[in-house]
């Protein structure tokens, strides 16, 4: 799914849902070939979800004859692969973005819940609101029983999260505006994000090359581009001089990073000597 502001489009933050008639699967090798049968095929797709903040737990909606409702009523275990937001002409499959996967018990909800996972769903979704009102519905609340964070570094020995620990974690205050805060930052200051790691990180990068930042929060932002003399895909980690809050406190940041990057590299419109 995508969705688009001042005309550029990004992906929203997809998760890929598995559900299996198997009771037994590796929520990391979803594709291995003893996960697969006749008589209990996986099934996957890209489908939008909702995370009820109060308990940290992510919440779907399904149609009753789709075939995930079908595999959660024989078996209720599936597992979530969630992606950083990208840009639409990126699909975060394709670049080397950590993502984190959970293995979980999907419940019903009940009956005095469903109003408020629909208006979730509604609130991060608005354009499906005609659908979710006039459609029927079920609910479901995904409860993690394995949790793994995975990098490109890490050759396939993922972290392993506690579950307690990842419903014990805090968000993040930005968390409810990450994605559209995320898109505005690509959209402002496409012409400028790839002089950051030039400027704040001693590495020059492609600027024919899509440079984006796919993470923010109060303590800073994670930024991809392809570097220059590897031509590869670098992931950077830059802090904020101190926590920001706001939405406006980070654009501003933004604003004057930028400003400040393009007087370092640029005099009049020209590069200067690089390394110099």
């Amino acid at each position: 799914m995508t969705s688009s502001l001042n005309g550029r489009k990004h992906w929203l933050i997809p998760g890929r849902l598995v559900s299996s008639l198997q009771v037994q699967y590796s929520p990391i090798d979803l594709m291995n070939s003893h996960f697969r049968s006749e008589e209990s095929p996986l099934f996957g797709s890209m489908m939008p979800y909702v995370v009820d903040l109060k308990k940290g737990k992510p919440l779907i909606a399904l149609r009753p004859e789709e075939t995930h409702s079908k595999h959660i009523n024989e078996t209720p275990k599936v597992s979530l692969l969630v992606y950083p937001l990208t840009p639409v002409d990126i699909p975060p499959t394709s670049v080397p973005v950590p993502r984190i996967n959970l293995k979980c018990f999907a419940s019903p909800l009940k009956d005095e819940e469903l109003d408020h996972a629909k208006n979730l769903f509604i609130e991060r979704h608005p354009a499906a609101r005609q659908i979710l009102q006039r459609e029927k519905f079920d609910y479901y609340e995904l409860d993690p029983i394995e949790v793994f964070f995975l990098t490109e570094t890490d050759k396939g020995k993922p972290d392993f999260i506690k579950p307690e620990d990842y419903l014990r974690a805090k968000t993040d205050p930005l968390t409810p505006i990450m994605v559209d805060l995320i898109q505005q930052i690509n959209d402002k200051f496409s012409d400028s994000l790839h002089l950051f790691p030039e400027v704040y990180a001693d590495t020059e990068i492609n600027p024919t090359d899509p440079t984006f930042v796919y993470s923010v929060d109060t303590l800073g932002f994670n930024l991809l581009g392809k570097s220059l003399s590897e031509s590869r895909w670098v992931d950077f980690r830059l802090p904020f001089p101190q926590p920001l809050h706001t939405k406006e406190e980070i654009l501003e940041a933004f604003e004057s990073s930028s400003e400040y990057a393009r007087d370092k590299v640029f005099t009049g419109g020209v590069p200067k000597k690089r390394n110099a």
